[in-house]
Parts: C-alpha cells; structure tokens; sequence
C-alpha cells in the first residue's frame, strides 16, 4: 500500500490544507482494505466441564479476524473461563476452535503461554496447544486449582 503524502515544513502558509489532505490519502489508502466481521462466538465451544468466567460480553470466549486486501493478518481471542472441579490432571482440553485459525496459527508458528491465578493467588505459567482444532492447557498445577483464566492474546503472521 503506497500513499503518498505531502511534507509540511513548520511555519508552512496552508499547513492545514496538506495536513487535511495527508489524512485523506491515509484513509483513501487503506479504505476497505483492512476489515474485518467484529467478534464471532460460533463455533467455539467449551468442553470438559470448563465454563464462561461470567456472562459479561468480555468474558464471553469470542475470536475477531482482520484481514487486509482479503487475506488474514490477525487473529484476536478473547474471554475468561473457569475451569471444572473434576480436572485434576495438568493438561485439559479447553474448548474447540475452527480448523481455519488453527492453521492460520500453525502457518504463523504461534505458541502461546499464558499466566493464570490460582486459588492460592500465585500466578502460573500455563501453555497454550492448538492440535486438533481445540485449545489445550498444560499447566505445572492441577487444572481445578487455577482460577480464572483469561484468554486474551493477538496473534500476527
């Protein structure tokens, strides 16, 4: 995307005309270029007993894609979840995503780590899997002793 724009030197008669137009180049520039179709909920879908933190719409497990001339650059997640009594292991499948961002974050070699809260109010390194379109948490404790786990992160190819 090349916009050209109009040097302004300070002091400038008319500054302001070419600032304004500088702005409208940047915007013609990128007009429709960069979209995306704002948050999308479906198909995520929690599995194992894991839970949304609350029904409040930034907890709500949701993924935004921003595209730019038509191809996916971005891929946003967000949400807080809570994870069920009954996970005493370390690791546990979360919730399922689309096959699609699974490959966008394979193609861009994303790994994704995560602190959490415990119940005891420590913080814990949690890893983020992708394999076989869900998301899994490894954790170094067990599952049920994590408290809120949020799952906001902006991954870029």
């Amino acid at each position: 995307m090349a916009v050209k724009l109009t040097t302004i030197t300070h002091g400038q008669g008319g500054w302001d005309d070419a600032e304004n137009a500088n702005f409208k180049a940047l915007k013609d520039g990128i007009d429709g270029k960069i979209t995306s179709e704002g948050w999308i909920t479906d198909p995520l879908v929690m599995l194992n007993g894991f839970t949304v933190f609350s029904d409040s719409q930034m907890d709500i497990p949701a993924y935004k894609v921003i595209s730019q001339d038509g191809e996916p650059v971005r891929f946003i997640l967000k949400g807080s979840i809570l994870p069920p009594s009954t996970a005493t292991g370390k690791t546990a499948t979360v919730m399922s995503i689309p096959g699609s961002l699974i490959n966008f974050i394979s193609a861009a070699g994303i790994q994704s780590n995560w602190f959490v809260g415990s119940v005891s109010f420590n913080n814990v390194l949690a890893h983020i899997n992708w394999d076989n379109k869900a998301i899994e948490l490894a954790s170094s404790v067990p599952i049920n002793t994590l408290g809120r786990i949020q799952l906001d992160n902006v991954f870029s190819n």
